[in-house]
């Protein structure tokens, strides 16, 4: 690698959704793993499927990813980056592509379904 070129994660440790290396991995019934405030935030905004497979899912529950976590723990140690202190401060244009993708496929969906999930200080970015 280039001295000064950042090692780029391996696509399993960092969210489908944001793209940023995972802080809280947590795994949903699809079997996928997200950042929570990620998923969170897709839950959120009425969604009840994955957005990696879009496949139903039967539950919203969120499930703690430790391997993952000690994977990017691990994979920052190796690469000399630190390990995130925290989740990411914005969903990037990743997730309003997810989500626009999603608007397409499917328009009758009830927006309260997930309203019991809040997001703590996520800030979103809508796209311009």
């Amino acid at each position: 690698m280039e001295p000064g070129q950042m090692a780029l994660p391996p696509e399993e440790l960092r969210c489908p959704i944001s793209l940023q290396l995972m802080y809280d991995p947590v795994i949903i019934a699809s079997g996928q793993t997200y950042e929570k405030v990620c998923i969170e935030k897709w839950f959120g905004d009425g969604h009840s499927n994955c957005p990696k497979t879009q496949q139903n899912l039967p539950h919203l529950c969120l499930t703690p990813n430790y391997c993952v976590k000690g994977l990017v723990a691990s994979w920052c140690e190796q690469n000399g980056i630190p390990i995130p202190e925290g989740p990411p401060e914005s969903l990037d244009l990743n997730y309003w592509r997810l989500v626009l993708s999603e608007s397409e496929s499917t328009n009758s969906r009830s927006v309260n379904s997930v309203s019991s999930c809040k997001l703590k200080g996520v800030k979103v970015v809508p796209l311009e």
